[in-house]
């Protein structure tokens, strides 16, 4: 079969068009899947530099892509949920791909029946595999903000129109019935506006921290990029005291002294840690950054002199497959939509990663299959 493979660790320029072997033999609770689209997110691109997650290190060569469209070809001996013909969406796990099976840049991939769900008949192929990654990662992190739908909610979406954000700002607007705030680059402002945002802020503009200077008291910040001149704004500023601020990526350098700080300080209580073990700690900041700040809800966390403690690094393992159904209704009555900016062919995953690596897209990057 055709597949993107990642040759070794480095720049997308390593993504070749090869043909590989089909799919091994199913287990009982796992799905043949022939893909007809997958998307790009940004673990994909961690993967390809060889970045270590808390799953370990992808080895190369291999085959890269969580997302997934397509039908259900065969079916293991214990499924029940999805019939042969089926067509479904979802996701190939992060832990499946670091130990050896293929992700979803190919025309077919196995994946575990958890982790699918049945496409909503509205959508193409195209739309559907937009939307599991990022549509739950903006789920869960405005679950994880404590977003409910009481009336007066008042939310601001760092990178909004990105590919988590484009659907955070439409859950918190169309679902939640928030006061929804993008802060975004000015060449996405009427998409913002089109996606639900009430106002927006252009953060390429020059005097963009002084517009924000009417917001105050707001219930949620949800912080799509992860820069610290964010964090001095719509955290000390824009959010009220008992607002959460939350992280889809650990910030650069005030929070990460903070976050290090409370390492060492909960490290003392615990146990004292061996010369190895601090070697570890600082190499791995986001994956204990990440473990330890939501392990420590209970504390405050210093920041530049202040004490807050409605920081927090999102957390993945929260996110319910589950989930991914009420989001497909959302899809399917067409209260939500998926942004797409551009859909590329399978030949083209080096140019896909690039344009991801911008960090300046409008929606989703599709790949058809």
């Amino acid at each position: 079969m055709a597949a993107s493979v990642v040759r070794q660790h480095g720049d997308p320029e390593f993504l070749r068009l090869k043909e590989v072997d089909l799919p091994e033999e199913l287990n009982e609770h796992e799905l043949l899947i022939e893909v007809h689209a997958s998307s790009v997110n940004h673990v994909d691109c961690r993967l390809r530099q060889g970045v270590a997650e808390k799953e370990g290190v992808l080895s190369v060569p291999a085959v890269l892509g969580i997302d997934f469209s397509g039908i259900v070809r065969k079916v293991g001996s214990k499924v029940e949920r999805f019939k042969i013909g089926e067509s479904v969406f979802g996701i190939q796990q992060v832990a499946r791909i670091i130990a050896g099976r293929n992700g979803t840049y190919a025309e077919w991939c196995v994946v575990h029946e958890d982790d699918a769900a049945t496409k909503p008949k509205s959508l193409t192929f195209e739309q559907a595999a937009v939307v599991p990654m990022a549509g739950l990662t903006a789920w869960t992190a405005l679950i994880q903000g404590g977003l409910d739908q009481r009336e007066g909610k008042k939310v601001v979406i760092i990178g909004g129109c990105g590919g988590v954000g484009s659907f955070a700002t439409q859950f918190a607007k169309r679902y939640y019935r928030a006061f929804v705030v993008v802060c975004c680059a000015s060449k996405h402002v009427d998409l913002a506006k089109k996606i639900g945002a009430d106002e927006v802020i252009e953060y390429s503009k020059g005097d963009w921290k002084g517009s924000c200077a009417k917001y105050r008291e707001f219930d949620l910040v949800l912080d799509c990029v992860g820069l610290d001149e964010y964090w001095e704004v719509f955290g000390r500023e824009v959010l009220g005291s008992d607002g959460k601020y939350i992280a889809l990526n650990a910030l650069r350098h005030s929070l990460q002294d903070s976050v290090k700080k409370l390492n060492r300080d909960m490290d003392e209580e615990i146990e004292e840690e061996d010369e190895d073990e601090e070697d570890e700690e600082e190499y791995s900041f986001e994956r204990l950054a990440t473990e330890r700040m939501i392990a420590a809800k209970s504390r405050v966390l210093n920041i530049g002199g202040g004490i807050f403690s409605g920081f927090r690094l999102f957390q993945f393992k929260d996110v319910k497959l589950s989930s991914l159904q009420e989001i497909g209704e959302l899809l399917e009555d067409g209260t939500v939509k998926c942004i797409i900016q551009e859909i590329y062919d399978l030949t083209d995953m080096d140019r896909a990663h690039e344009t991801l690596e911008t960090f300046h897209t409008g929606g989703k990057l599709c790949v058809r299959i």
